[in-house]
């Protein structure tokens, strides 16, 4: 009698593992389908921001009404002067003084909406994501979302976005093989913004909210969970502009 129990309860344990091992990729593939059904939705809904000109820097009134560069015998006899874009750009007395890099002005959306195309050429060629505004549970769901009251892509300060590392499509399942030198790609319409990635990623408690303070330049904060299958702690990257300079 009691080998009998013996052997149905083998049985109920080993049937009950089979079941905990199966359940999880099950739940993930669900995850994926339903996520994937929602991209797909929101896909035709990411804004179309205004691109810059491609003569937009030879358009920029500093270096039309610089009346040092148009009446000086010099500048216009110098072949290294007038080759010089510090000096046909910035005006008398202010050579050290860089031009502001022009850069497209994003569209804002309501939290739950469609807001950007982010592309990471580094997790695969055919790697792209809607990011939606907001990262509540119900916004993640749907993909990477971006932290309201961070700055839009391409503004001034710390533009940040959180996306699952597992689950609901795995957008972030490979962010611990991010490197320096990987670009961070977010488009609405043609406006384009890169970033290049200067960190490599970085582990943090859940309660660092302090990855999304402003920092100065155009900068980019990217988070999602650590380790790859569960949530005990954060891990985050960041980047900057590519257009403007590193900081380390």
């Amino acid at each position: 009698m009691v080998r009998r129990i013996v052997v149905i309860l083998g049985v109920i344990l080993v049937a009950g593992l089979v079941v905990a091992v199966a359940y999880a990729p099950a739940v993930r593939y669900g995850q994926r389908l339903q996520t994937e059904d929602m991209q797909r939705a929101l896909a035709p809904s990411v804004p179309q921001a205004n691109p810059l000109p491609a003569n937009h820097s030879a358009r920029s009134p500093r270096t039309a009404e610089s009346p040092r560069t148009a009446k000086s015998p010099r500048t216009a006899k110098s072949p290294r002067t007038a080759k010089s874009p510090r000096t046909a750009e910035s005006p008398a007395g202010s050579a050290a003084v860089a031009a502001p890099v022009p850069v497209a002005d994003a569209v804002a959306v309501p939290e739950g909406h469609a807001l950007a195309v982010m592309r990471i050429p580094a997790f695969g060629a055919d790697w792209e994501w809607v990011v939606v505004e907001g990262v509540s549970e119900q916004d993640l769901v749907k993909g990477p979302g971006h932290y309201p009251g961070t700055p839009l892509p391409g503004a001034r300060g710390n533009v940040a976005f959180a996306g699952h590392r597992a689950g609901h499509g795995d957008p972030f399942i490979d962010f611990d093989q991010l490197d320096r030198g990987d670009e961070v790609i977010l488009s609405q319409g043609e406006a384009r913004w890169v970033y290049v990635i200067d960190t490599e990623p970085r582990i943090i408690p859940t309660s660092a909210i302090w990855v999304l303070d402003p920092l100065a330049g155009r900068r980019l904060t990217l988070t999602t969970c650590w380790p790859k299958y569960g949530s005990e702690k954060r891990m985050y990257i960041r980047a900057h502009l590519k257009e403007e300079p590193a900081i380390d």
